[in-house]
């Protein structure tokens, strides 16, 4: 059995929770010792932004499992508008408006950035298409094997200090330490998975910044209950709300 299972029961509850909180995305539901202080330090957001979009006159009026809106930013493209913009994420031009301080709806500048208070961005190519991932690397080209348990995923044995690299583009939602498994990376793809990192010795994204397919996204470190150098690297599904065999998107 693998060392791993000796500190699993911990990480899955983790897990769950950061991965039903963004089930839709923008939504965080309040846990038990949050408050919107470290909320607003944790995604990066400023205070004041998360207390305007969320109606929240007391930072203190916050109670365990309600739901709150982690606002997210939109860089200004060629052929954007406030409408389309509005259309594309199913909210008002006149919320977009009050919210950006925009008095003028015509007079959107490339690379402007505009605070969207709900994501909810449908493309047609936005789905969970395993097909869609085939061309993948794996996170580290070290030896694998999978990990079967209250979760599914493969471990990858390594050196400390190996670099450990991002198999998709996305948004990083979770960087940062948990007992057991060092420090642990969640990327959300926006297709509806998350890719997991766990075991990393440093991280080097934060939460809130884009990655690439091959963006380096931590080191790899030796911790609790283990004697080697080892990634746990995991798949959620949010539709389904379960864990994948990590094997099934990948050809080789």
């Amino acid at each position: 059995m693998s060392r791993w299972s000796k500190t699993s029961l911990p990480g899955i509850i983790f897990l769950f929770i950061v991965c039903f909180c963004f089930a839709n995305s923008n939504y965080y539901v309040i846990q038990k010792g949050d408050n919107l202080y470290r909320i607003s330090k944790r995604f990066n957001v400023p205070l004041e932004l998360l207390l305007k979009v969320n109606k929240i006159d007391n930072p203190k009026n916050v109670k365990v499992g309600m739901k709150i809106i982690i606002p997210t930013v939109h860089t200004v493209k060629k052929g954007d508008t406030l409408y389309s913009l509005a259309r594309q994420y199913g909210i008002s031009v006149n919320e977009l408006m009050e919210l950006n301080y925009i008095t003028n709806p015509s007079k959107l500048k490339v690379n402007q950035q505009i605070i969207i208070p709900v994501a909810r961005t449908v493309s047609p190519q936005d789905n969970t298409n395993n097909s869609n991932y085939a061309d993948l690397a794996w996170p580290h080209p070290g030896k694998r094997e999978s990990y079967n348990g209250k979760l599914e995923g493969i471990l990858i044995s390594g050196n400390k200090g190996d670099v450990i690299y991002s198999v998709s583009s996305g948004k990083v939602i979770w960087s940062g330490p948990y007992r057991g498994f060092g420090n642990i990376i969640l990327v959300d793809t926006g297709t509806g998975l998350i890719f997991g990192y766990l075991g990393n010795e440093t991280t080097t994204v934060k939460v809130g910044e884009p990655v690439e397919a091959g963006t380096a996204i931590g080191r790899l470190g030796v911790y609790l209950h283990q004697t080697q150098a080892k990634l746990l690297f995991i798949v959620f599904d949010k539709t389904k709300r379960t864990f994948l065999d990590p094997k099934t998107l990948y050809k080789r």
